[in-house]
């Protein structure tokens, strides 16, 4: 998929989606928005788990090369822009500051926060889906075009495949969209108990890991 292809992936969804292919309403950009956003924190990962400094400064090269005609298919920054002025016609919306939020966090806390900020808890709806599958692919079909256009030219294939459908190991690949999609998707699609009692596991994980760490202090303190 190169940037072409990637505009008319949107142009064809707007078309479909919203009466006589007229823009896209502000009220839906959100989920747009998160797709683009945890697809690239997944793109993240795949390039800076288990890689040498030179593969991981890829990413940087990726989020913010200017595209060239003929030679750089162009970064994150500048295309997404691009592809929301063409979903929502609103050309002040998608300046990069809006349209990729800080990438520090994980991805699980990105689809909470999204689940409890935006959906106010409740389960997605398939439009709600289907948008964030369309911010999913603007990120990928980006992606994909750089790797062919300036990127790594010559492995482009290998790399869109091994992105999209590695498996994640600790510590040596940081693994591709399908698997962790997946797990995105079991998230916003559970029932409003399910998040709450995976929440209180959570909690009481991380306070049985600081416990723990307590007892080792302590431990070590009576050696001395």
């Amino acid at each position: 998929m190169n940037n072409q292809q990637t505009i008319g992936r949107v142009q064809e969804w707007r078309k479909n989606a919203t009466k006589a292919g007229k823009e896209l309403p502000l009220k839906d950009v959100p989920f747009v928005f998160f797709g683009i956003n945890v697809a690239t924190l997944s793109v993240k990962e795949w390039f800076t788990i288990g890689a040498n400094k030179t593969q991981a400064k890829q990413f940087d090269k990726l989020l913010k090369d200017k595209a060239k005609e003929g030679k750089n298919g162009g970064g994150l920054y500048d295309q997404v822009q691009i592809m929301l002025q063409v979903l929502t016609d609103d050309e002040e919306l998608g300046v990069c500051g809006d349209c990729l939020g800080p990438l520090a966090g994980s991805r699980q806390e990105l689809t909470e926060t999204f689940r409890r900020d935006v959906k106010e808890g409740k389960p997605i709806t398939k439009r709600d889906r289907s948008l964030i599958d369309l911010g999913i692919d603007i990120a990928l079909g980006i992606t994909f075009n750089w790797f062919s256009v300036g990127g790594v030219e010559e492995d482009a294939a290998a790399f869109q495949h091994a992105i999209v459908n590695d498996v994640a190991e600790e510590g040596t690949n940081g693994g591709g969209t399908l698997e962790k999609m997946k797990e995105m998707y079991k998230i916003l699609s559970a029932k409003a108990e399910e998040v709450e009692e995976t929440v209180e596991e959570k909690e009481k994980e991380e306070e049985e890991d600081e416990d723990g760490s307590e007892s080792e202090e302590e431990e070590s303190d009576d050696e001395e």
